[in-house]
């Protein structure tokens, strides 16, 4: 081959340009963003109309049912799902693997433009919703005070989130929990038909007057100054003194008519930590973003600014992606080495040589570190799947390079020096190899056509192992040859005690050969029998998308009946949380959620939400300072909930 004759014979050039390869490999490593999983995006775009203050049967009637219908003749759909729930409505179009997502967005705009004149005025325009993995919050924070606890909302809101949305990856920042500051204008009736005024003619006034406005610029000497008209209300006192009307030349003010109080909105969901009314902040990351470093550095800007909290304001970080995946690559990682090392003791084991293993060896990282480059073009992460697939890659990079180096062994032993041996002995097993690493690739490669989720799981292992496999034969037919013509000398190529083992093991496996040939028809009985049993266990093997994984975190979705106001759901979760703290010593913390805030994304996600459902997250002690498992302590909670009255769904 003439590629490993010029490798062989620019030995410099050779280690040049992998070396340059691999430092490319290494920059991209450290480049490719972290995560748990490949990013999914499902071929679904969502419709969510707030429509404040209407009944679910109001919404399906003046909301849903219009959407629906012009929603119903979108090209590529597959199906079309809708939930209509009090002051929402959400409706899911769900279209064919490899439909262009963006022109089928452009057409439910154009659909949703007819459709919008339909509506009920005092419903919010229809938004476009298309779920991704990367919209999943990375991070869930809760907050606790004493003292300042009705005005934690505002204080997190203005002098917490504005700041973490600036954190660079930040996509965007929610509040959930709390108490939302609202100033309430309760109108005196017989006053309002005193002045013949109605509630319109008040609240046209009070828009009027709460709204800052420029006032252009003027300039003093050398600066130049903008104005602005501040008429933006702030304090009650402020909106007292609104002027609503005029009678006689004498205003009406608001005060008048009305009493302003400085209050909070209805509460439509209860958050609480460990007990304790809480309010709690979900971040989300930008798409692309690395969740790893956006998680810390959001941390980081926590700790800063948690300086100049007051006194009783804590905060507590409950739930972290970052850290999830780090310890899921950190185990991972683990097992890569491991497996590195168990690859090398195995090769030298078989091969009794030193430099002959060196050579073999230096293939593993020289194929891997190049697949991260490949990577990186290709655009993925490094997530489970694809660090899997690299562990699965390790012993399969070997394989050429034992091939080559045992030929050119051979011919070395026939009386051929270094370079001719090295030469000679890889172009003869060179078509062997490229045929034996593209039978493999053809096993693994038709992963990347798969549809559905499972397609989107698997075309990351397609791909590394692809890459992993291509790359090895590349160092096979040019690495492997050249360090052999440097390194491998007649005299150091001598064998250890591990001949003496190996060959005890052929002579064994010579005799059991020949019995297996002298008796076909044992053999094949045995052979059959063993694949039969096979086909058995296979059927009783339990199935799941993913393995389940002993996180220190347990989730626990409770449904009571539809209709269910919050405060009553609100009860039963109190009592899940007394069970938890009685059973389950392993709870670092207890954070709970019940009802849902008016006009959130939780049914565009998929998830259930209204005043009948609570959720309960229990972050556990690290998974060495435990005895149980998060699956023994789920199926305890389980069996405690269930037993609960009013409780109709648990997951």
């Amino acid at each position: 081959m003439k590629l490993t004759e010029l490798s062989v014979r620019r030995p410099v050039t050779t280690l040049m340009a992998f070396l340059a390869v691999s430092l490319l490999g290494l920059v991209s490593l450290r480049m490719l963003p972290v995560d748990l999983l490949p990013k999914m995006e499902p071929p679904a775009i969502s419709v969510i109309t707030n429509y404040p203050g209407a009944s679910a049967e109001d919404v399906e009637d003046k909301v849903t049912r219009h959407i629906e219908n012009q929603l119903s003749v979108v090209g590529n759909l597959e199906t079309i799902t809708s939930i209509s729930a009090e002051g929402q409505s959400v409706v899911t179009c769900q279209f064919k693997w490899g439909t262009d997502l963006d022109e089928a967005a452009n057409d439910i705009r154009d659909r949703l433009e007819v459709v919008k004149r339909l509506l009920p005025e005092d419903a919010e325009r229809p938004m476009l919703f298309k779920f991704s993995t990367s919209m999943i919050p990375i991070l869930f924070i809760g907050f606790t005070a004493e003292e300042s606890y009705p005005r934690l909302y505002q204080f997190v809101d203005r002098f917490v989130a504005n700041r973490i949305k600036t954190v660079p990856g930040v996509g965007s920042v929610g509040l959930v929990g709390g108490l939302e500051r609202e100033i309430q204008v309760r109108l005196d009736r017989e006053r309002l038909n005193a002045y013949g005024l109605t509630p319109a003619h008040i609240a046209q006034a009070i828009a009027s007057s709460h709204f800052n406005l420029p006032a252009g610029r003027i300039s003093l000497g050398k600066t130049e100054y903008v104005i602005r008209v501040l008429g933006e209300v702030e304090e009650p006192k402020e909106f007292e003194r609104v002027v609503v009307d005029w009678r006689n030349g004498s205003p009406i003010y608001l005060r008048d008519i009305a009493e302003v109080r400085d209050t909070h909105k209805e509460r439509r969901a209860y958050v609480r930590i460990n007990g304790r009314d809480a309010l709690m902040m979900m971040v989300q990351k930008q798409t692309g973003a690395n969740t790893v470093e956006v998680s810390r550095r959001v941390k980081e800007k926590l700790k800063e600014l948690s300086q100049s909290f007051p006194p009783d304001v804590k905060y507590m970080v409950l739930r972290d992606s970052g850290q999830d995946i780090m310890l899921s690559i950190r185990n991972l990682s683990s097992s890569l080495w491991w497996a590195l090392m168990t690859v090398a003791a195995v090769v030298f084991f078989f091969l009794g040589r030193v430099i002959a293993s060196f050579i073999i060896v230096l293939t593993i990282p020289f194929s891997l570190v190049v697949t991260f480059f490949l990577l990186y073009l290709l655009g993925m992460t490094i997530n489970v799947i694809s660090l899997s697939s690299v562990v699965i890659s390790m012993g399969m990079v070997v394989d050429n390079a034992i091939v080559v180096l045992e030929n050119i062994t051979r011919k070395k032993q026939e009386g051929l020096g270094p370079t001719e041996a090295s030469i000679e002995g890889t172009s003869e097993v060179g078509t062997a190899i490229m045929a034996s690493s593209l039978t493999t690739i053809a096993v693994f490669l038709p992963l990347v056509f798969m549809k559905g989720l499972s397609g989107i799981m698997f075309k990351d292992m397609a791909l590394v192992v692809t890459s992993a496999i291509l790359c090895s034969l590349l160092t096979a037919l040019t690495v492997t040859p050249m360090l052999s013509s440097r390194l491998m000398r007649q005299r150091e190529d001598k064998a250890f005690f591990t001949e003496k083992v190996i060959g005890a093991l052929e002579s064994l496996y010579s005799y059991l050969l020949e019995r297996a040939l002298t008796r076909p028809k044992v053999t094949i009985a045995i052979s059959l029998g063993l694949l039969a049993s096979t086909l058995f266990m296979f059927k009783s093997i339990g199935r799941e998308f993913l393995p389940r994984e002993d996180r220190s975190h347990v989730g626990i979705d409770v449904e009571l009946p539809v209709g269910t106001r919050v405060e009553e759901t609100d009860l039963v979760i109190k009592e899940i949380e007394k069970i938890i703290r009685q059973r389950v010593p392993e709870a670092e913390a207890v954070f709970v959620r019940c009802g849902s805030e008016e006009g959130g994304l939780s049914r565009a996600f998929g998830s259930k939400a209204g005043s009948h459902i609570g959720h309960i997250g229990i972050r556990l002690l690290e998974k060495g300072k435990r005895e149980r498992s998060s699956f023994e302590i789920a199926d305890l909670l389980r069996r405690e909930i269930r037993a609960i009255p009013g409780v109709v769904k648990l997951t």
